[in-house]
């Protein structure tokens, strides 16, 4: 289960008051086993102190100036076992205060902390306080941005996250002299460095700070697993009684990561089959997809959608049906009845729906792209992806400036990938936080290619026609590719392919022979192949005793 904040009614509490000691904050009525309660608490108090309840720990905290705010969070393991209906935190001086509690799911609860920053950014007499970005170390951490501001007198106003953050609560002190507080967060799929997270308040506060810290996700298992084969082997001799010889071959087999999208990205290099392989077959189509998902279980699938006037997801990169189809209609206001009649120009494919590729393809290890090319019915649209597998098999894909989207697909756990072109790298210090993933033109200049590099997350080359593609790409620094030409640049996996499988055994055979005397023997043994469906063809054995070499041929193939 991947790491998220939740915000919604019965995940969260909060605590507000013009003049108190201490804030008490309820317990989640949707808490659960394995949640981690997450606190971010502020007192208008310069220079203070907050002292927080049992069972509570200090994330990180601003208790310098101008005002006394905290991170704190508690682990869950039991929400039986949780007695508290509540819990206070008591602060060293009272004064105005502004509090909230939430739940975090997926969190890991023994080593919760991965990085914490350590510099505040200061609002300075801005709108804006760039809070310094940090470098997580896990895989999938929540990285939240907390901040507060304080005023001299009564303001009304509202926080903007920072590009690629959800919001999930600000609020503020009800009179007086103002205080606010915003909390918002992003999901970093891959370890690395954040970038800069700027936090503006729609007016300039009197001052106030922001800073980073990110959780860790629960580990995924990764683990090393030995298993036993154990070969009865029979030796015969000739004036010797038979003899039955067991052998032991122990070998440490490594675990596939939990879900389709970590055991694609532990691939080198990862491929993605743009559009069903675009420059193979007829775009889009349910033709396409089959095509691209027999040449190799490995090979994950891109899709780009619209939603028709009556609410059917149509697979199809433009808006309009021209290009392909010949005919043209605006998907968007079309509904499925008219646009099922269409056949592409070339193959005289139907265009398809998403969920006919959903059924097919979403199982087992397959990773789909998904790029909401209208940003349509977002909610619906994350629902249906959810139903599939959600954020385990399905990655976000956008041009590099849709945040928006990006920041929806992380309030759910989704990895995302912003692609861009040489003239976008001016954009990415200001998008790149975006997204977990990155993509760039395998055209593009080495100084293109150095600038995304730099943010030290893995880069996709789009979009690759052929092996010369292919060979540019990586050796750019591309550590997966997005790739229109499959047959040309994609390894085979799959029927007619071939697998080379090499077993060392050490024989000793009892009583001594000597001279040319044949020994008969006769090696039986069964043979366990973990794959992703197909038949498995064993063939060409060969037996090499010493500098002898006997060929046999095996059996029939077996599924």
């Amino acid at each position: 289960m991947a790491i998220q904040a939740h915000f919604a009614a019965g995940d969260f509490t909060t605590s507000i008051s013009t003049s108190s000691a201490s804030a008490v904050l309820n317990k989640p009525t949707n808490i659960a086993d394995g949640d981690l309660l997450v606190a971010f608490i502020y007192c208008q108090t310069s220079g203070g102190s907050i002292t927080a309840p049992a069972g509570w720990s200090l994330l990180s905290a601003d208790f310098s100036s101008p005002r006394t705010c905290g991170w704190y969070y508690k682990p869950i393991p039991s929400a039986a076992g949780e007695a508290p209906t509540s819990y206070t935190f008591t602060y060293s001086t009272g004064s105005r205060n502004v509090n909230v509690l939430f739940r975090v799911t997926g969190a890991d609860l023994t080593n919760t902390v991965d990085v914490v920053s350590t510099t505040m950014a200061s609002y300075g007499g801005t709108a804006a306080a760039a809070a310094s970005g940090i470098t997580t170390t896990r895989d999938g951490s929540l990285v939240l941005c907390g901040t507060y501001i304080n005023d001299g007198t009564a303001q009304t106003g509202t926080f903007t996250q920072p590009s690629g953050y959800t919001d999930i609560w600000q609020g503020q002190t009800p009179s007086g002299n103002t205080s606010a507080v915003d909390v918002s967060g992003l999901v970093q799929a891959i370890a690395g460095a954040t970038g800069t997270a700027t936090v503006t308040r729609s007016y300039v506060p009197t001052s106030g700070h922001a800073w980073l810290v990110a959780i860790a996700a629960l580990p995924q298992s990764n683990a090393t697993v030995p298993f036993a084969v154990n070969v009865g082997l029979s030796v015969v001799v000739p004036g010797a009684k038979e003899a039955v010889v067991p052998l032991a071959v122990t070998v440490g087999a490594a675990v596939s990561p939990a879900t389709p999208v970590q055991a694609w990205l532990a691939s080198s290099p990862y491929y993605a089959a743009h559009r069903g392989g675009s420059a193979d077959w007829p775009e889009e189509t349910l033709y396409a997809y089959s095509q691209a998902a027999a040449w190799s279980p490995r090979l994950a699938l891109e899709v780009s959608i619209w939603q028709s006037s009556d609410g059917v997801w149509v697979c199809s990169h433009d808006q309009t049906t021209a290009r392909v189809f010949g005919t043209n209609y605006d998907i968007p206001t079309t509904p499925w009845t008219t646009l099922q009649t269409l056949r592409t120009t070339v193959g005289n494919q139907p265009i398809a729906k998403l969920t006919d590729v959903l059924n097919a393809y979403a199982t087992g290890n397959r990773v789909l792209f998904l790029d909401n090319k209208g940003n349509q019915s977002i909610a619906a649209f994350f629902t249906l992806l959810d139903t599939y597998g959600g954020n385990t098999r399905f990655v976000i894909k956008s041009f590099q400036s849709g945040t928006s989207i990006a920041a929806q697909a992380h309030t759910r756990g989704y990895t995302t990938w912003g692609y861009y072109y040489e003239a976008d790298v001016p954009s990415l210090p200001s998008t790149q936080a975006s997204w977990d993933l990155l993509g760039m033109d395998y055209t593009a200049s080495n100084a293109a290619w150095s600038s995304v590099l730099s943010y030290s997350k893995p880069v996709l080359g789009h979009i690759i026609p052929d092996a010369a593609g292919k060979t540019t790409a990586l050796g750019k620094g591309a550590t997966g590719l997005m790739v229109s030409g499959v047959v040309e640049a994609v390894p085979q996996v799959g029927a007619g392919s071939t697998v080379p499988l090499v077993i060392g055994v050490g024989l000793a055979v009892s009583p001594l022979r000597t001279g040319n005397a044949a020994v008969p023997l006769t090696v039986s043994t069964t043979l366990a192949v973990q794959g992703q469906g197909g038949t498995v063809l064993v063939r060409d054995i060969t037996v090499r005793p010493g500098p002898v070499v006997t060929r046999y041929t095996a059996g029939p193939a077996t599924t």
